[in-house]
């Protein structure tokens, strides 16, 4: 592939193409043609971009509880025709949990669970599916208008990190959502697939 690259590639557009090289070979953890130049590995502890806030857990151990394509309909938009008329949204939620799956595999081999806790295998240890929804549904089809995607998908992930430690499932611990509000009526002059916006947040 070098060999390639410095036949075909201008010197910036080889150069361009050998760091897209080194990138993808770190993130799938292959050693890098070029020695010289290691990289850290995607998915490293040290890196703050990748790793939960309080950097105890990498990213791709995390677990994740999603709910994807949920229709809304609802009046938010900047223009009057969308306030009076209204328009579908599509939402999609994931919450980022620490240790769940580990945890249930420990205790299901082992039986170390602790005789007041719940059973591994219980909706108590996880988000219930259901309440993903009915948080997206509050802030969306019930909430208070909003002009923006922007503030629909913060006031989501916001609301679904609270469910951390709540009344409904205690043993649990959200560390970070994922949010994404789709427009697919979006008032674009144009042909387009999809608008919208994803924000991720995590807990400080």
């Amino acid at each position: 592939m070098r060999h390639l690259a410095h036949t075909f590639l201008t010197p910036h557009a080889r150069h361009r193409a050998l760091q897209n090289l080194q990138a993808f070979l770190a993130e799938a953890a292959i050693p890098s043609p070029c020695p010289s130049k290691t990289k850290k590995h995607l998915f490293s502890t040290s890196s703050p971009s990748t790793s939960s806030p309080n950097g105890q857990t990498p990213f791709h151990l995390l677990d994740r509880v999603f709910v994807k394509g949920m229709p809304f309909f609802a009046r938010h938009g900047v223009h009057r025709a969308e306030a009076e008329l209204g328009q579908r949204f599509l939402v999609d939620a994931e919450v980022f949990l620490r240790g769940l799956g580990q945890s249930v595999l420990a205790e299901e081999g082992r039986g170390t669970s602790s005789p007041s806790a719940p059973p591994p295998d219980d909706v108590s240890r996880t988000i219930d599916y259901g309440r993903i929804y009915d948080v997206a549904r509050g802030v969306v089809q019930d909430g208070p208008r909003a002009q923006l995607v922007e503030t629909l998908a913060t006031r989501i992930a916001d609301a679904l990190l609270r469910e951390n430690g709540s009344s409904h499932s205690p043993p649990f611990s959200v560390v970070g959502a994922r949010v994404k509000v789709t427009k697919p009526g979006a008032p674009i002059e144009g042909v387009f697939g999809e608008a919208g916006c994803e924000v991720v947040r995590w807990r400080e």
